[in-house]
């Protein structure tokens, strides 16, 4: 790219690296405006349903969190606490799309998909849920009857985009003011330990864990799956992630575990 690279260390004090590259100026018509944001407000009542959607995870925390971001559309929503619990209720109520996590005691979610999807009923939609980042397991769950993969931590939008591929859904949309324009004027970000604390703890383990590795991305999935009831925090820690202040979150969250007894 025709640019150039030096470091500087000091014994005891740490390194600084610097960098000098040549980019073009953009023209003004070249930048795109920014574009409103919009939140999945509920369904076209001709493909309301209703539905029933099944969410299985060993987590209570990351059921609630899935769970909540379903219901609050309009969706029929059941839990299971591992593939065990999925097959009964599968048979019981038959849902018309499982969210399924992979790794889970009793009978994880390779099993469970396969148990179902050889039951002889009716087929669900069967998504599968991973912490994984390792592509081969796409094809590993694909193989034992999952229909789809989504790694976790999720985006809010691609839990609707991939409902909505599976089984033909159309959204109502809420409207949102570009973020610059909801915030306001600059100001500084006021973020405090007890703000988080009201939070999942398991949460609270993801959002720590992706800032101390600096991965902007995964912080930008967590910030989504609190944003429809936690707006204003959901703002302050994408500010600070925008401005790489990642030790200042992996800051709060240490402090709400030598705050609490």
């Amino acid at each position: 790219m025709g640019g150039d690279i030096s470091v500087e260390s000091q014994v005891g004090q740490g390194s600084t690296f610097s960098f000098e590259i040549q980019f073009a100026l953009a023209e003004r018509s070249d930048i795109e405006p920014e574009r409103p944001r919009r939140r999945v407000a509920g369904l076209v009542p001709a493909t309301a349903g209703p539905y029933r959607l099944l969410v299985v995870d060993d987590s209570a925390d990351n059921r609630a969190l899935l769970s909540q971001l379903l219901t609050s559309v309009g969706f029929e929503v059941k839990e299971a606490i591992n593939g065990q619990q999925a097959l009964e209720l599968y048979h019981s109520w038959q849902p018309h799309l499982i969210w399924m996590d992979i790794r889970m005691p009793v009978m994880d979610g390779y099993q469970a998909s396969q148990a179902i999807k050889a039951g002889g009923g009716p087929e669900p939609v069967i998504i599968a849920l991973t912490a994984s980042a390792f592509e081969e397991e796409r094809a590993e769950v694909l193989a034992a009857g999952c229909d789809d993969f989504v790694r976790k931590p999720f985006r809010e939008t691609e839990i609707f985009e991939k409902m909505a591929n599976h089984l033909n859904l159309t959204y109502l949309y809420e409207e949102m003011a570009p973020e610059a324009e909801q915030q306001g004027p600059a100001s500084p970000v006021h973020l405090t330990p007890t703000d988080l604390a009201r939070l999942p703890a398991k949460w609270r383990v993801d959002l720590r864990e992706a800032a101390s590795r600096g991965r902007s991305e995964q912080l930008y999935r967590l910030i989504d799956l609190i944003r429809a009831d936690h707006a204003q925090m959901a703002e302050a820690l994408t500010t600070l992630v925008q401005a790489l202040e990642f030790r200042k979150i992996v800051s709060l969250t240490e402090q709400i575990e030598t705050e609490q007894p």
